[in-house]
């Protein structure tokens, strides 16, 4: 994809966050006040899934940042800054996603979400709030210089956070060129999380479709694989989030990786499949799933297995026009 598609695109999706938080979180501050558990898990799925949409939202900001660099006006310092500060509020976002997955996944064992899984997502949902407002008005000051009210350019720059400084595409470039272990030990943590998801996700559908011996087994003892799963996403997640901020410019219109992650996002939503939905959790030993969860199921085989390929495919399927040379 070129960059100004990557910008509108960029456009479109960088409120999500900031609105999709705002719901997700008053959803579920007003299922605990209702004491509903539908309500609940409709909250925790939706906070879920602001953070699988994230990824995406971050990703094309770089290419919104090399289609306005041209203008009269533009702030490499100010673009830094709001860079940084995405870094900063997608980390606690994730991680709130990952709090709400969780309270997904003891719901459906338990009935209930744990208490201090409930007070976590409280704690992180207000303070990733905070961050997520931060990087939103900090990316308003980039093109609309009426923000800045009475500072002139230089004072909007001089006020960029330190903390955010920490993680701009420079700061952390530098980190990954200074130490030669960060880059091959985010390699090892990629693959090793790579083989939990796959993993997990292979036994997981194929018991759900009928193979072989899996279809003596019940969804529920599977069902106790699922963190695993989680944890191997996380590991990529962080990983990812390292090698893409360390050198954008390799990866922001390169077609392979725009197409890794956009089935990326629909793998992640098929996740809720297994965590909330009635038709995998009630498949008893040597029951037959259901039609629907069948297809889910080869839906979501489908899907990370396209992950897989995309991500290899980087180095080759190149397309578009190659950030670097703009």
């Amino acid at each position: 994809m070129d960059v100004t598609t990557l910008a509108h695109a960029h456009l479109l999706l960088n409120h999500v966050p900031t609105l999709g938080l705002v719901f997700g979180f008053a959803l579920f501050l007003f299922s605990m006040v209702r004491n509903s558990d539908d309500l609940m898990r409709a909250s925790l799925a939706a906070l879920f899934l602001v953070a699988i949409m994230a990824y995406p939202t971050f990703m094309t900001g770089y290419a919104a940042r090399l289609a306005i660099r041209h203008r009269a006006g533009f702030s490499e310092p100010l673009v830094d800054g709001h860079q940084g500060a995405a870094v900063v509020a997608l980390i606690f976002l994730e991680i709130t996603g990952v709090a709400a997955w969780l309270g997904l996944w003891q719901q459906r064992r338990s009935a209930r979400p744990a208490t201090w899984t409930l007070v976590t997502v409280v704690v992180l949902s207000l303070l990733t709030l905070g961050l997520v407002t931060r990087a939103a008005n900090m990316g308003g000051e980039i093109a609309h210089s009426e923000i800045r009210a009475t500072q002139d350019l230089a004072q909007a720059e001089a006020a960029v956070p330190p903390d955010v400084k920490l993680f701009t595409t420079p700061a952390i470039s530098m980190f990954v060129t200074d130490y030669r272990y960060v880059w091959p030990a985010c390699e090892v943590l990629h693959f090793i999380g790579l083989a939990l998801l796959m993993g997990v996700v292979l036994v997981v559908n194929l018991r759900i479709l009928g193979v072989g011996t899996l279809k003596h087994m019940a969804f529920v003892d599977l069902h106790k694989l699922l963190p695993w799963a989680a944890a191997g996403f996380t590991f990529n997640a962080i990983s990812g989030m390292i090698f893409f901020t360390s050198a954008p410019q390799t990866y922001t219109t390169n077609l392979s990786f725009d197409l890794k992650i956009v089935v990326f996002v629909l793998a992640g939503l098929t996740v809720l499949y297994h965590t909330a939905f009635d038709e995998p959790w009630v498949l008893a030993r040597d029951a037959d799933a259901p039609f629907a969860a069948k297809l889910m199921a080869a839906a979501q085989m489908f899907l990370w297995f396209g992950v897989l390929y995309f991500g290899r495919m980087i180095p080759y399927l190149t397309g578009g026009t190659q950030a670097g040379a703009l």
